[in-house]
């Protein structure tokens, strides 16, 4: 459980922090598609919420990156249907 903490608080941190100094948006979108994949499992819900994960989805929808706002609508679609 260690690691997987570690791997979700990782993926996060790259979506809340600053593009890279040469503004190539690819490290947050991979961040972002691989936290969807995390979305879909029951077991990882729960620290996808810990560590503020919606929330920084929440917040790229207001991206001009149509890529990473597709990638934010995937996981919240994923966490809103395991609620129903």
């Amino acid at each position: 459980m260690a690691l997987t903490r570690l791997t979700v608080q990782a993926l996060v941190d790259i979506v809340r922090g600053p593009l890279p100094e040469n503004r190539d948006p690819q490290p947050k979108r991979i961040a972002l598609f691989s936290l969807g994949n995390m979305a879909g499992h029951a077991g990882l819900r729960a620290e996808l919420q810990r560590v503020g994960c919606p929330a920084e989805a929440q917040a790229l929808l207001a991206s001009s990156d149509s890529t990473m706002r597709k990638y934010s609508e995937r996981i919240l679609k994923k966490l809103r249907d395991a609620g129903s």
